[in-house]
C-alpha cells in the first residue's frame, strides 16, 4: 500500500500480518469454525487490493488476504478475500467504515468484469482497553426512524477483541511471535503492567525465523511505553539467554540506527541553512562532512518546494 503509515499500531500490524505464516497462525486461532471448514487456509495468501481511499491511506492499513474454499468433488476452488481492520479505540461509525470497505471491494470486482462476485468477509480486531459493542447500522438511528429500517443495510463483520482473553488461552491461542504480539497489543493502554509483562512477553520468544519481525515486536513495544533504563537492564538480564543476546543486538542496532538518523536530521537542517546563505557545496562537505551527493539532494528538495 503506498504512503506513510503513522500510527504505530497500524505499522505493526501491517508488519505483523505481512508475513503469510504469521497471517495463517492468526486466522487459525480467531476465525470462527463453521468458517475454518470451508476455508482451506494453507493456501492463504496477500492480496494486492486496498479498499481505503486515497485520502486516509496515509493513515490507516488495511490488510487484505484471499483464501480458497476447501475442494470438494473436483469443483473449482473459490476465493474469499478476508478484509483485516484494526482498531485500539472504539469508533461508533465502524458499520459505516465497514460497509465503505465492502462496497469498495465489489465495485472493484464489477470493474474488473468479476462474475460472479466473490464474497469478502471483513475481520474487525480490537484491542484497546475500553470496553465496546460495535454498533449495528440500525442502531445509529433515532427511535423516531425505525419504521425505516428495512432501507438501512445490514452491515456484518467479525470483531474480536484480546481484551475477552486471559493471558493463558492468549498463550494457548498460538505460540511464538504472534503470541507475543497480541500479549503487547492486550496491555496498550496500560503502561506500567506493559512493563510487568515484560518478561511474559520477550521470554516466549527462544526461536524465531522471521528478525525483522522480532525487531518490529521491539520497536513497537518501546513506541508505546517508556521504562527507565536500570529497570530495562534488570529486566533483560531475566531474559533466557539466547533472547538476552539478540535483544541487546538488536537495542544496539536500534541505538545506533536512532544516532544515525538523528544526525542525518540535524545535518540536512544545516545544509539546507547554509545553501539558503549562499555557501557553496565543497565548503559544507568540509564542515559538516557530508557528501556532495546528499548537499544535490537537499538542494533538489529545496528547489522542489519541500
Amino acid at each position: 500500500m503506498a504512503g506513510q503509515i503513522h500510527n504505530p499500531h497500524d505499522r505493526f500490524m501491517k508488519s505483523l500480518l505481512g508475513d503469510i505464516h504469521i497471517a495463517r497462525q492468526y486466522f487459525e486461532a480467531f476465525l470462527p469454525g463453521h468458517l475454518k471448514e470451508i476455508l482451506d487456509l494453507a493456501k492463504l495468501e496477500h492480496s494486492p487490493n486496498s479498499f481505503i481511499s486515497d485520502r486516509l491511506r496515509e493513515t490507516m492499513a488495511d490488510i487484505v488476504l484471499k483464501c480458497p474454499l476447501r475442494e470438494r468433488n473436483g469443483e473449482q476452488l473459490l476465493y474469499l478475500n478476508l478484509l483485516f481492520e484494526h482498531k485500539s479505540t472504539p469508533y461508533k461509525f465502524i458499520s459505516i467504515q465497514i460497509g465503505g470497505y465492502l462496497f469498495d471491494a465489489y465495485r472493484d470486482q464489477v470493474k474488473n468484469d468479476q462474475d460472479p462476485l466473490i464474497p469478502v468477509i471483513p475481520f474487525l480486531y480490537y484491542h484497546g482497553k475500553d470496553q465496546w459493542v460495535p454498533l449495528k447500522m440500525d442502531e445509529l438511528f433515532d427511535e423516531p426512524y425505525l419504521k425505516t429500517n428495512e432501507f438501512i443495510p445490514s452491515i456484518k463483520f467479525l470483531f474480536e477483541n484480546i481484551q475477552n482473553y486471559s493471558d493463558d488461552q492468549i498463550r494457548q491461542l498460538s505460540e511464538g511471535l504472534l503470541t507475543s504480539a497480541l500479549l503487547t497489543q492486550k496491555y496498550t493502554g496500560e503502561p506500567e503492567l506493559l512493563a510487568e509483562k515484560f518478561n511474559n512477553i520477550f521470554s516466549i520468544l527462544e526461536s524465531w525465523q522471521n528478525r525483522n519481525l522480532l525487531e518490529s515486536l521491539i520497536v513497537y513495544y518501546f513506541d508505546i511505553i517508556v521504562i527507565e533504563k536500570n529497570r530495562l537492564k534488570n529486566l533483560v538480564e531475566k531474559l533466557p539467554e539466547v533472547m538476552k543476546t539478540e535483544f541487546i543486538s538488536l537495542a544496539d542496532q536500534l541505538r545506533q540506527e536512532g544516532r544515525e538518523e538523528e544526525l542525518n536530521r540535524k545535518n540536512w537542517t544545516a545544509t539546507k541553512n547554509m545553501l539558503l546563505k549562499g555557501v557553496d557545496a565543497p565548503f559544507i562537505c568540509d564542515v559538516l562532512d557530508v557528501t556532495p551527493e546528499f548537499v544535490k539532494k537537499v538542494r533538489k528538495e529545496m528547489e522542489a518546494g519541500n
